[in-house]
């Protein structure tokens, strides 16, 4: 679904209504993607939403990785702050 992040159009409905009627719906946000920004001031005019069923497919795991995937994103993430700390001695 687009919509415009700003009221470009009278009486249009807010953010907030579009979500509460998706989920009125069983319908729930599962991305937002696609963003647009107005030439005029470079402010945030549109974004694309992807709803999925709050039982959907997409929403079957409530994680982003496999334990495993997890402990190598661990491990990453524990050797860069290592580094970092040595490069900017900090404790």
């Amino acid at each position: 679904m687009k919509y415009p992040s700003s009221s470009f159009f009278k009486g249009a409905p807010s953010f907030y209504d579009v979500v509460t009627f998706m989920k009125s719906k069983d319908l729930v946000a599962y991305d937002i993607l696609g963003l647009q920004y107005r030439a005029l001031d470079n402010a945030l005019s549109q974004v694309d939403i992807a709803f999925d069923k709050e039982t959907g497919l997409f929403r079957k795991y409530h994680y982003c990785a496999t334990r495993r995937q997890r402990e190598g994103q661990n491990r990453r993430f524990e050797l860069l702050m290592r580094e970092l700390s040595k490069r900017y001695k900090l404790k």
